[in-house]
């Protein structure tokens, strides 16, 4: 089955084969995987924002084509006046300015200096951790799409691994995470409320239906505040089999669903509502 490098994220993302996103949200139902489906992928900041440092941590070198950063003495921007009967001098100045600055960067996404600082900071920790730089200094692929069906029902399926690194004859895939704390003990709740076991599960599983398999799956938790915290965690044997339930059950059901032509919401049935476990004496 192909595997593609250099795949538009787009064109990855409108391909109708499943990913595990896709399995997440019809765990909770298959009519709210059919609504995500077909509303519009919104652009809101903390995707930029994730996709700017997966930018810096991923392919560094390709990160001052995308992205370029406004000098701190940069006058505030008027464009919004333009075309205004009267403007001030100093508008008028400030338009110019940023008419020929944006000319001059593209099509670049525009970061403040802070904003570069840390995200420089941030893929610094992660690249230069001691855990992890043989893994970014050896040739691997980014970003690399993965596409196959399930041995089982036959479904397309996808996967976009962040990298995939062979040293010493062991083939290694990594998935950098951000996180507000990065210790064991938050960051195995994080695991778990957002399905990163399903997710190792299922990408080492395309991955061998490509007909490549992953030795190791290392999940890169960073922190995006000062100190920039970095912990690199191995998904154990028995966690990978948990995740591989969660899809596996995911996955059958969505089979299922396509061969019914059904995608149904919640159960009609009436049930009991008690407090939570936490809640209770």
């Amino acid at each position: 089955m192909p595997i593609i490098e250099q795949m538009d994220e787009q064109e990855y993302r409108s391909h109708p084969s499943v990913a595990n996103s896709d399995l997440t949200t019809f765990r909770r139902s298959p009519a709210h995987l059919i609504a995500r489906r077909e509303t519009p992928d919104k652009v809101t900041p903390a995707k930029l924002d994730g996709r700017a440092l997966h930018c810096a941590i991923l392919e560094p070198d390709d990160f001052l084509s995308r992205y370029c950063v406004l000098p701190a003495d940069a006058p505030k921007d008027q464009r919004h006046h333009r075309g205004a009967a009267k403007p001030a001098p100093a508008t008028l100045a400030s338009i110019d300015w940023w008419d020929n600055w944006t000319a001059s960067n593209g099509n670049r996404i525009i970061l403040t200096a802070e904003d570069y600082d840390s995200k420089m900071r941030v893929a610094a920790n992660v690249r230069e951790h001691p855990a992890l730089k043989a893994y970014f200094d050896t040739p691997g692929q980014s970003e690399v799409s993965l596409f196959a069906n399930d041995p089982e029902t036959g479904t397309g399926v996808k996967a976009r691994p962040d990298r995939i690194v062979t040293i010493g004859g062991y083939r290694v895939m990594l998935d950098p995470k951000s996180t507000d704390d990065a210790r064991a003990d938050a960051f195995s709740r994080s695991a778990y409320t957002y399905s990163y076991f399903q997710q190792a599960a299922f990408y080492t599983d395309v991955s061998c239906w490509c007909g490549q398999e992953i030795d190791l799956f290392l999940f890169i938790a960073f922190e995006k505040e000062a100190p920039y915290g970095v912990k690199v965690y191995e998904v154990s044997d028995d966690d990978l089999e948990f995740g591989r339930r969660q899809y596996r059950k995911a996955l059958d059901a969505y089979a299922a669903c396509v061969n019914a032509d059904e995608f149904p919401c919640y159960s009609t049935d009436i049930e009991v509502l008690t407090r939570p476990a936490w809640a209770k004496e």
